[in-house]
Formats: structure tokens, C-alpha cells, sequence
């Protein structure tokens, strides 16, 4: 099947050469089938330049046939120049062939194209269109776009910039290259995935900015408008272990594990949303919660508030950014990494891969997206999920001035707690 560009394009220039074969109808008469040809390929030409540049249809057709009548217009008023009057005739055949230009325009690109659902919630189904899809699969979801992935020496860091590079972005690894602790560091680690990616072609650089810093998260972004100029996409995956039990925890575990992962995450969030809004072109950001700061896990207190914290961080991320055409979302990732390899539950699964995560990333960090934030994705090998947290109806106290009392809170639990 043809584009509809094509067929567009086809039927603009047999719009254009009607009337030549009209000029001899002696009901549509030569003037008539001029200005109502002429201005039908106006109004087809005026609708492809529109069609691309925005995916509400009514829009495309308002501003196809205003662009169409307003050339059809200009032709006019040139033309009485020439001749020393003005023609209302003519006039009407130019607005008439123009709508009817811009019309068929937009039956076309909808026959050919799919419908487009015009949806702005933030939480709604939000499906992309054929032609969007066929763009995805035909320029790569990022062409263009500049993306900074933290932690990306290995795991699920190193999957997503590798994903990233092939779908056009380029990329900042980021990522210091010390041991699953956080303690020392390797400067080559970085350099070797962005080996891999300009091996396959793609556009990297690296970067050993620490995220838990202020001025390593500043430097994290700045690297990346000094190399590529922007920055689109930011995805803030670094992240370290130190797990003991509650009771056993000393503050050094606790600090250095809430450093990385819930300051670093409020850093480069900040920096990167600074440089997204002086751009002025809106921008994603995808955070890394985790199964554990949404349900708690054995042994992780630390890992589990800073990861809880990550979730408040996102929602409210999610609601200031909005104006800037920023969104914020994040992932809850369940994958066997050298993070999570000597956990029990992983000894023997190998279907939870950091490759099954890397989507998730992809999609957060494209138009796929849409207007979506706020969101937290789970994946979990072949299995997504969203969580949400929920309230109950709960249950109203009309008298007493609605003070409850400890007792009547117990007495009445079930309803209260009931979702």
C-alpha cells in the first residue's frame, strides 16, 4: 500500500492539472475549475506540510486549509492586481476547493494512517498511532536525541545505553566502576561499554561523575551538552548495596546506600530538569525504584527507604515538571544483575535478564511515551506491571464531631481497611 504522503502528493498534482482538462465544461466554466482546482491542491499540499508536525488531526486540518486559503487568497489578489478588480466569485471557489483539498487530506491520512485518540491524562491508555509506529520502526526511537544513563558499565545500565545507541540517542555512560559496595572505583569501566557501542556504530561517551555529589551531577550533565549540546533523556540507574538487618546497620551502610540512590537520584533529576527547561524542548527523565521501597524486603532497610523515597520523588517530580513538557517515570526492576546474583531467589532463575528491562527504559524515554508521568512500571522477566499506591474508601464518623476513638478504630477496622 502506498504512504499516504504519496498518494497526497499524487493527488495534489492531479488537482493541479484539472483544470486544463476542465477549461472546455461549459456548466463548470474555465475561471471556476481554475481557482477550485488550483486551491484543492493547495489545500492537499497545505495538509501534508501540516500533517507531520502535529498528531491532533483537527489541528492539521484547521491549519491545511487556512495555509491553503491563504495561498489561494494571495493567487487571488495577484491575480485582480493584474486585472484591476477583484472577484467574490473567485474568492469562494478559492475557500470551497481549499476545504475540499484539506478535507480529502485528512480522510486519507486517516484511512491510511489509523485514527489518533487525542487523550491528555496522565494514568489513561495512551496507544501510539500507525504512523508513529512506522516511524519507530524506520528512524529509531531516539534519533536525535542526547541521553545520560547512570550506572551503565553493567547490568540493566549497561543494556539500556546499549539499547539506546541502537535506537539513534547518544549516549553518557556514566557509571564510576566500583564493586556492588560503592567502594573504589575503575575508570576504564565506562570506556569499555562505549567501546560496544561505537563498535555497532552508535554515538557514546564516558563519564565517572559520582551522582552522589552536587558537583558530580552537575558535571554529569554539563558533559553532556558540551559534547552533543542538549540533553534529552536522563535515566538514574546508579545504584549500590550494603544490606544488614535493621538492628545491625550502622550509619555508614545507611548513608552511603541513601546517598547514591535517593540524593543521587534528586541531583542529576535537578540538573537535568535545569538544562530540559532553559532548552525549552521539554525532556524524560526515568527514575529506578525498586519491589522492595514499594513492599519493604528482609534485610534492606537502607536500599528499601531510599527506593521508597525514589516513588515520592518521582510523583512530585512528575507534577512541577509538567509545565516545562518534562515527564518523570519510573521503573521497578525484578532481573538477575551482578547486584542481585547471590540472592537466593536468583540462584536458579535465568529468566530474569537485564534485557527484559531496557524496553521499559526505552519506552519512558520516547514519544512512545506520550504525555504519561508519574508512573512506576514493573518488569519482571516476560511480566509488567504498574503499582500504584491506593487508598480505601474508608469509612465516615458522623457524630462526636468525627474524632474516633482507639477502640472504635479497632471495632470497626474491617470496613476501614476494606478496598
Amino acid at each position: 500500500m502506498l504512504e499516504s504522503r504519496t498518494l497526497l502528493a499524487l493527488l495534489t498534482l492531479l488537482a493541479w492539472t484539472s483544470p486544463a482538462r476542465a477549461q472546455s465544461d461549459p456548466w463548470f466554466g474555465r475561471d471556476k475549475a481554475l481557482h477550485f482546482g488550483v486551491s484543492v491542491g493547495l489545500g492537499l499540499g497545505g495538509y501534508g506540510v501540516v500533517a507531520p508536525q502535529t498528531e491532533r488531526r483537527d489541528s492539521r486540518f484547521l491549519l491545511g486549509a487556512g495555509l491553503a486559503f491563504s495561498a489561494g487568497l494571495g493567487k487571488e489578489m495577484l491575480d485582480a492586481t493584474g486585472r484591476g478588480d477583484a472577484s467574490e466569485r473567485d474568492l469562494a471557489w478559492d475557500a470551497a476547493g481549499s476545504a475540499v483539498g484539506a478535507a480529502v487530506g485528512l480522510a486519507l491520512d486517516w484511512l491510511l494512517s489509523g485514527a489518533v485518540s487525542d487523550r491528555r491524562l496522565t494514568d489513561a491508555p495512551h496507544r501510539g498511532t500507525k504512523r508513529s509506529r512506522k516511524v519507530e520502526e524506520n528512524m529509531g526511537a531516539l534519533d536525535g536525541k542526547v541521553a545520560i544513563v547512570t550506572g551503565a558499565a553493567g547490568g540493566i545500565g549497561r543494556a539500556t545505553a546499549l539499547l539506546f545507541a541502537k535506537q539513534g540517542a547518544r549516549v553518557i555512560v556514566n557509571d564510576v566502576g566500583g564493586p556492588r559496595d560503592g567502594s573504589g572505583g575503575d575508570e576504564t569501566a565506562a570506556g569499555r561499554v562505549v567501546a560496544e557501542i561505537v563498535q555497532g556504530g552508535g554515538t557514546a561517551s564516558a563519564s565517572t561523575h559520582s551522582v552522589a555529589s552536587r558537583e558530580g551531577a552537575e558535571g554529569l550533565v554539563q558533559t553532556a551538552v558540551e559534547r552533543y549540546g542538549r540533553l534529552d533523556v536522563l535515566v538514574n540507574n546508579a545504584g549500590i548495596l550494603r544490606d544488614k538487618t535493621l538492628l545491625k546497620m550502622d550509619d555508614e551502610m545507611w548513608d552511603a546506600v541513601v546517598d547514591v540512590h535517593l540524593k543521587g537520584t534528586f541531583l542529576c533529576m535537578q540538573a537535568a530538569a535545569r538544562q530540559m527547561k532553559e532548552q525549552g524542548a521539554g525532556g524524560r527523565i526515568v527514575n529506578t525504584t525498586s519491589v522492595s521501597g514499594m513492599l519493604g524486603n528482609f534485610g534492606q532497610a537502607n536500599y528499601a527507604a531510599a527506593k521508597a523515597g525514589i516513588y515520592g520523588l518521582t510523583r512530585t517530580g512528575s507534577i512541577e515538571l509538567q509545565r516545562y513538557g518534562i515527564t518523570v517515570n519510573a521503573v521497578a526492576p525484578i532481573a538477575k544483575t551482578r547486584m542481585t546474583e547471590d540472592l537466593p531467589m536468583f540462584q536458579k532463575v535465568d529468566t530474569l535478564t537485564a534485557d527484559h528491562v531496557a524496553p521499559a527504559h526505552l519506552f519512558f524515554a520516547s514519544d512512545l511515551c506520550g504525555d504519561r508521568s508519574g508512573l512506576v512500571l514493573s518488569v519482571a522477566g516476560g511480566k509488567m506491571s504498574v503499582f500504584r499506591v491506593v487508598e480505601s474508601p474508608g469509612k465516615f464518623k458522623e457524630g462526636d464531631g468525627g474524632v474516633w476513638t482507639a477502640e472504635e478504630i479497632a471495632e470497626h477496622w474491617e470496613s476501614i481497611d476494606k478496598l
